[in-house]
């Protein structure tokens, strides 16, 4: 009752003039080898320590965004966070405690995600959130909840962590470099003005 992946080698049997008589299959179970190929693809898009996508799946998921935005007029926004003074958590805690509120501040992120939204470990202490089929209002208030939830938590060994996060809405025409410029001149927008808060750019609509 089980469907098995299977490999598969024929080779023929002839007699003295050259005549085919038998034909030899030989099959070989392959589970191991597929579920290894499954676990490499896993680590080739996820980030090992939180268990997200990683830039390069990010990268991926946009450019469909953008093909579903070119051809069904469907909008979607980002949001790039990061861990307010995390080097200092670090050189208070240690990076143990580091990686620690990292995988808990994941758990926090994701709980207030929607199905068409996804999250990636962009780097470091930064995180990028492509908020799908959604426009900038609604992904500033997104954005809005995943702070005050963040904000909310008390972290092992670390207490209360903030975070600050700039948000985009793609538009057509615009590349990926573009954007990720964009969204990233937000969240240092939200930096500069004190941290611990969502920041959008001027005349982003």
């Amino acid at each position: 009752g089980e469907t098995l992946p299977l490999w598969q080698s024929i080779s023929t049997l002839t007699n003295g003039q050259g005549e085919i008589e038998h034909y030899i299959y030989v099959f070989h179970d392959i589970r191991k080898q597929k579920i290894l190929e499954e676990e490499l693809k896993h680590l080739a898009e996820h980030d090992r320590l939180t268990g997200i996508c990683n830039r390069t799946r990010l990268y991926r998921l946009q450019e469909q965004a953008i093909n579903d935005l070119e051809r069904y007029d469907t909008p979607f926004s980002l949001i790039m966070l990061d861990i307010d003074c995390f080097k200092d958590i670090n050189d208070e805690y240690g990076h143990d405690a580091g990686d620690s509120v990292l995988k808990a501040l994941t758990d926090v992120i994701i709980r207030q995600l929607r199905d068409s939204d996804e999250v990636g470990r962009w780097g470091g202490d930064e995180f990028m959130l492509l908020a799908g089929h959604t426009h900038l209002d609604g992904a500033i208030k997104l954005a809005e909840r995943v702070r005050a939830s963040i904000e909310a938590t008390s972290f092992d060994d670390v207490g209360s962590v903030t975070v600050s996060l700039g948000v985009v809405e793609f538009h057509r025409g615009m590349t990926l470099a573009e954007s990720g410029k964009a969204v990233d001149e937000a969240l240092y927008r939200a930096k500069r003005r004190g941290r611990n808060r969502v920041e959008s750019l001027p005349g982003d609509t």
